[in-house]
């Protein structure tokens, strides 16, 4: 795949969401672009047939890197979650992840032709 350009759809409120910041901590934005390159990496890996597969991450994980409580990560997940951004799924080694609605540039050339 050429060098990571995408798409993606979201809407005015889940932008006016993303620019509030927390003080000394990861943005909701810098965390939201996080989520997407998870999600673009694990769709250049696996993609198959139009299928995007969810990724694997854990709170604990995310909440020490954006450092956020574990109540903020899951909030912002149930966020994104309500914008019909992301869908989530809690399972045994974390929370399964999968960001929506992003179009590789590969398949905006190929639905133009």
């Amino acid at each position: 795949m050429e060098s990571n350009q995408f798409s993606i759809f979201i809407t005015d409120s889940l932008m006016r969401y993303l620019v509030k910041s927390l003080p000394n901590r990861t943005s909701r934005f810098e965390a939201f672009q996080y989520l997407v390159s998870r999600q673009i990496t694990k769709l250049e890996a696996d993609y198959y047939g139009g299928i995007s597969i969810p990724f694997l991450a854990k709170v604990c994980d995310l909440s020490k890197q954006w450092k956020w409580s574990r109540n903020t990560v899951f909030s912002f997940l149930k966020t994104l979650e309500n914008e019909d951004v992301i869908k989530v799924k809690q399972c045994a080694d974390g929370t399964l992840i999968l960001v929506q609605n992003i179009i590789p540039s590969y398949q905006k050339m190929s639905a133009e032709q």
